[in-house]
């Protein structure tokens, strides 16, 4: 669904709060477990890549001619679309928590012609119940460095050999910035490269750590920023 349809249409969603164990809690306006926030028309409209950041995954997917692609976190399909649309991807798999989200998802995917699957799940029980492997998996769920390490973890036993994964976000604050920085250090991610909001990693644990790119060093370096403050369910 574009941005201008979920405006249009005046939709939210609602999302229930699950962070990963012992993370840090001492955040101002950072949710408590199990509550639930709530997304308002314009908070749904921003989530997803923009056009140029979408184009950049788009071309990613085709450059590699990856045929499976996973996804965890559709949102409202956003960057699921941009994934799906090259000719070369014959599966699509996107994991999507919140059952308001997925059904959004759904419809926005509904328009390609690649076989897509939302699955209304919690991202470990998904992929605890998919077995077969991915020429490239996107991560764009909880921004938190504890579960995005929890995540990669999980989804990297699905990447085939030489398959890309994606981070985005990773200046979304300083605790995502500082999880990209534990990641270029993993032994069985052979090329990492930073662009910007996005960290790429080629996975393959048969060969040795090699070289890490940073392209901000030539290009401008995102600015970190401080996100906490998320609307919280019944407040305005």
């Amino acid at each position: 669904m574009r941005k201008d349809e979920i405006r249009r249409n005046k939709l939210t969603a609602r999302v229930i709060y699950s962070p990963k164990p012992n993370e840090i809690k001492d955040i101002d306006g950072k949710p408590q477990t199990g509550e639930t926030i709530k997304f308002g028309t314009e908070k749904l409209a921003k989530l997803g890549v923009g056009v140029n950041n979408g184009i950049f995954l788009k071309r990613i997917v085709e450059s590699k001619k990856v045929s499976k692609v996973l996804e965890l976190g559709a949102g409202t399909g956003n960057s699921a679309f941009y994934l799906g649309y090259p000719e070369c991807v014959d599966e699509l798999k996107t994991i999507e928590g919140s059952s308001d989200l997925a059904e959004i998802a759904s419809e926005t995917l509904s328009r390609l012609d690649t076989n897509c699957e939302v699955i209304n799940q919690h991202f470990d029980d998904a992929l605890e119940d998919i077995d077969e492997k991915f020429g490239l998996i996107y991560i764009d769920g909880q921004h938190e460095k504890k579960a995005t390490l929890h995540y990669y973890e999980k989804a990297s036993n699905k990447l085939k050999e030489d398959g890309i994964i994606v981070f985005d976000d990773i200046y979304w604050s300083r605790d995502m910035n500082e999880c990209w920085h534990e990641l270029i250090q993993m032994e069985d991610l052979v090329y990492t490269i930073d662009v910007g909001w996005f960290g790429l990693g080629v996975f393959n644990p048969q060969k040795n750590r090699s070289t890490h790119f940073d392209l901000c060093s030539y290009l401008p370096r995102p600015i970190i920023t401080t996100p906490w403050g998320w609307k919280r369910s019944g407040k305005k």
